[in-house]
């Protein structure tokens, strides 16, 4: 299921990404955050988040 369902994401919401990729990351995997939101996609831009190493864009078109 992608992100964009997603309504409304507290900071806190915002850190269970970071540590997610790094779990990941532990595994040889990447957290793929598929369709945020607009307004969630800014806000991690914002964040940095999205320049997590452990995390991919991707979009649902792309068969990520």
């Amino acid at each position: 299921m992608g992100l964009s369902r997603i309504e409304f994401c507290f900071a806190g919401g915002l850190d269970v990404f970071a540590e997610a990729a790094d779990a990941a990351a532990v595994r040889g995997r990447p957290l793929v955050l598929r369709d945020p939101p607009r307004l969630l996609g800014h806000i991690i831009e914002l964040l940095g988040l999205h320049r997590h190493p452990g995390i991919v864009w991707a979009s649902a078109g792309t068969g990520s």
